[in-house]
């Protein structure tokens, strides 16, 4: 008779929201705010891999997207 398999732990990835903010966006992104918030509060993310410049006057970052839904956005201007 087989054995009840082991459950499955559920790994634990941050919100995009943690490290990602609408304040951090550019002023000509303000139109799109709520939407980004609402968004950035539903994906998460692992793998973040991040350097910046001694000055601070450069930053690269990398970060691998985690969401359990998909994710859609309507672009303004698009036909």
């Amino acid at each position: 008779m087989p054995q009840n398999p082991t459950p499955v732990a559920r790994r634990y990835y941050p919100r995009l929201s943690e490290i990602v903010t609408v304040d951090n966006l550019p002023e000509f992104l303000s139109f799109v705010q709520d939407g980004l918030n609402e968004i950035f509060e539903k994906i998460h993310y692992k793998n973040l891999q991040y350097s910046k410049s001694y000055r601070g006057d450069a930053a690269f970052y990398s970060l691998d997207i985690i969401s359990a839904k998909k994710i859609a956005l309507p672009l303004p201007g698009r036909f």
